[in-house]
């Protein structure tokens, strides 16, 4: 058998083994958008009801045009109206001949040119013809730029065929959260790049787009990579995308790609002189993403540091110690039987009691606060703030060394805004304050990996800077966790 049949049986059988993946639909949509469309405004406003708009789709927005606004000459605009943009601001349907379109909360932008007889010009963020109670299978496309990471670059994930034409090797990340198996990918199509998130099973698209929040942090946490300038969701009636019935398009908060990627395979490999890459496992990413789902408090620290980065240096070490506040606390929450001061529970609270009742039998006037004293006693069986954090990390498996504790103990300094070093040369300060911001994302994030399982390394760009700014520091670029 020649080498050419080696390689056709082998892609023949990568084939028969692929997922099936049908892209079809979903970027004749794409393509049908960009074209210029006309509806007419359906509104309680009379300057805008019956008006007919032009729209289509453009970077992040929907443009519009329109005529003459409804009513209005050069000399009777009515002013009741204009605060709203005389109506385009407020919430409008639009109505062509096969559907109606929700402009929920009315125009992002509208610009009125008066010297053209109250014609008007600007932007839609929003335009739907689903809505949160909407049930379906559902997919989300974010188109990104050259700059964003995917999630081939860090999990191996599975090998997939688009449309029965293009073979992907891998790339295709499975996750299973609770009912509900999650495809996450990316493909190109006309020279653009986009991320898909497919729900393979039935759900309401409110809850579809709480997953698409917990998935989409939970990837900026590893990647650096915070993919949400717009997002449209498609609704189908079959789990092979197939028979479309309906969208959702946003306009999101800027993306926030930054280079605090947790791992690297590719660079590790290189690194450590590795014979293969070393991927992050797809069950851990899936755990993150779950106590995103099921606790809010994890999804809350894991989107203030995808959020914090980039920032000025006070305010982003600000933000990393707030979140690392918030998984302590969770992670001390749950195992406060296993390290609070009394071993039993009902000891403590009976030890507390009797104590109270001593305190309550002391006259008023031998105290300052007798009422701080009781607030006291009720915190008698929780671990101090200090200790709580050397047992967080314990408990997960993670080993803190002398720098690592001491950049603990400065949390309070900036979360109480007594920022360290304030009164040294602004040049010395920012450098401190770099180091310490990037060992508290370091920690933070850790922190989090741990609780979710993951045994591995992770990128120390304390070292990375450090190697940049010619300081010597002894640890390794890559720190197993």
């Amino acid at each position: 058998m020649t080498d050419a049949n080696k390689i056709s049986q082998k892609e023949i059988e990568l084939r028969r083994t692929a997922i099936r993946v049908t892209l079809f639909e979903t970027f004749s949509f794409i393509e049908k958008q960009k074209i210029v469309n006309k509806a007419t405004i359906i509104s309680d406003i009379p300057t805008i009801n019956g008006l007919e708009m032009e729209y289509a789709k453009a970077k992040r927005v929907y443009s519009f045009s329109t005529g003459q606004i409804l009513g209005c000459g050069p000399n009777d605009a009515p002013a009741n109206y204009q605060s709203s943009g005389y109506g385009l601001l407020k919430p409008f349907l639009l109505k062509d001949l096969n559907n109606t379109y929700n402009v929920k909360d009315g125009a992002g932008k509208a610009n009125i040119k008066m010297g053209k007889g109250f014609s008007t010009e600007g932007e839609l963020w929003g335009l739907e013809t689903l809505n949160d109670s909407s049930n379906g299978y559902f997919r989300a496309v974010f188109p990104i730029d050259g700059f964003t990471q995917v999630p081939v670059n860090y999990m191996i994930g599975h090998h997939f065929l688009i449309d029965e034409n293009s073979l992907r090797g891998h790339g295709y990340i499975q996750i299973k959260i609770g009912a509900f198996n999650i495809g996450f990918y990316d493909y190109d199509h006309e020279k653009q790049r986009y991320i898909f998130i497919d729900c393979k099973d039935k759900v309401s698209l409110g809850e579809f787009e709480k997953i698409l929040d917990a998935i989409t942090y939970s990837f900026a946490l590893i990647s650096g990579s915070l993919v949400r300038n717009e997002v449209t969701i498609l609704g189908f009636g079959n789990s092979d995308f197939t028979s479309l019935q309906g969208f959702r398009f946003n306009q999101l908060k800027d993306s926030n790609i930054s280079d605090l990627e947790l791992v690297n395979p590719r660079q590790y490999k290189d690194y450590d002189g590795l014979d293969r890459m070393i991927f992050f496992p797809e069950e851990v990413f899936s755990k993150i993403i779950t106590l995103c789902l099921t606790d809010r408090r994890w999804l809350r620290a894991i989107k203030i540091i995808a959020q914090a980065r980039g920032l000025p240096t006070e305010l982003e070490a600000s933000a990393f110690f707030v979140s690392l506040e918030t998984i302590k606390e969770i992670i001390i929450e749950e195992n406060n039987d296993k390290i609070a001061p009394f071993k039993n529970p009902k000891t403590a609270t009976d030890y507390i009691e009797k104590f109270k009742n001593i305190i309550e039998e002391i006259a008023d006037d031998e105290f300052t606060n007798k009422n701080a004293v009781i607030r006291k006693l009720n915190d008698l069986n929780k671990v101090g703030n200090n200790e709580s954090f050397k047992l967080a990390f314990g408990l997960v498996g993670f080993k803190l060394t002398k720098a690592d504790i001491q950049c603990i103990s400065l949390r309070n300094r900036f979360l109480h805004g007594n920022i360290p070093f304030d009164h040294e040369p602004q040049q010395k300060k920012e450098r401190e304050l770099i180091k310490i911001a990037l060992n508290a994302h370091l920690l933070t994030c850790s922190l989090i990996l741990k609780y979710a399982n993951y045994n591995g390394v992770v990128k120390n760009f304390l070292k990375y800077w450090d190697l940049h700014t010619k300081t010597e520091n002894q640890d390794e670029l890559f720190r197993p966790i």
